[in-house]
């Protein structure tokens, strides 16, 4: 790994709106901003791409192009959609990928 790589190199962010019938959020006493917050926060970050749309294979190939390389892949959402990422990966090591859960 290059010594100057620290921190977030790359990140893709789905933004989506909620499942139906939603269940509760797994941090409740943390406060909950919206899709529009959350863009207008990350707009001006160079190392960050933003995307109204659900996850898929073309989603993570973009995103896998797009990564310096080596490559660590960290993924944060519901159990439901860590799964779905996960088997998207396939190409990567199971080292090289984390899956974060509440």
């Amino acid at each position: 790994m290059a010594e100057d790589a620290r921190g977030i190199r790359s990140c893709t962010l789905l933004l989506t709106p909620p499942a139906s019938g939603s269940v509760a959020l797994p941090y409740p006493n943390v406060r909950v901003g919206d899709s529009a917050e959350a863009e207008a926060l990350l707009r001006e970050v160079e190392n960050v791409r933003i995307r109204r749309e659900r996850l898929s294979a073309e989603v993570v190939s973009d995103a896998l192009r797009r990564m310096p390389h080596p490559t660590r892949v960290i993924v944060s959402g519901p159990a439901t959609f860590n799964v779905a990422a996960r088997s998207l990966l396939d190409s990567l090591d199971e080292s090289q990928v984390t899956l974060l859960s509440a």
